[in-house]
C-alpha cells in the first residue's frame, strides 16, 4: 500500500495548493476548512517541498502565517481559556510547525525561535 510518503510527485503537486490555503487562512478566525488543510500537511514529507515551504522571495512567509494564527487564537489571559475547540484547532498547527522546524533553513529557524520561545534573560 502506498502513502503520500511513497509518492513524491503527488506530494509536490499537493503541496502548493495546501500552502496557498494556509496563507489564505484568516488568523483571527482559524476554523474548518483551514484546520483540515493543516491536518493534511501533517502527512506530507516536507523534505521534497522545502522550496515551496520556504520560497526564495520570502522564506518565512508560511511559518509567519502559522505563528500569526497561534498569536490570534491563543488569548493573552491564559486563565480565561475556556474554548474546548482551541486545542483541537491549534494542536495540528503546533505539530506542523515542529515538523517544519525540522527541515527549515537557518533564517526560518531563527524566526521561529524568536517568535515562539520566551526571550532569554
Amino acid at each position: 500500500m502506498y502513502t503520500l510518503l511513497h509518492l513524491p510527485n503527488l506530494t509536490a503537486r499537493l503541496a502548493n495548493p495546501l500552502i496557498q490555503l494556509i496563507l489564505a487562512a484568516p488568523p483571527q478566525d482559524f476554523r474548518s476548512p483551514y484546520t483540515n488543510v493543516v491536518h493534511c500537511c501533517l502527512n506530507l514529507n516536507l523534505e521534497p517541498i522545502q522550496s515551496q515551504l520556504f520560497p526564495e522571495h520570502s522564506p518565512t512567509e508560511v511559518v509567519r502565517q502559522l505563528v500569526e494564527i497561534l498569536d490570534k487564537q491563543i488569548p493573552e489571559d491564559t486563565e480565561s481559556i475556556n474554548d474546548p475547540t482551541l486545542n483541537e484547532n491549534l494542536s495540528p498547527v503546533v505539530t506542523f510547525l515542529s515538523n517544519v522546524h525540522e527541515v527549515s533553513p537557518d533564517g526560518v529557524t531563527t524566526y521561529l525561535k524568536t517568535s515562539l520561545l520566551p526571550a532569554e534573560t
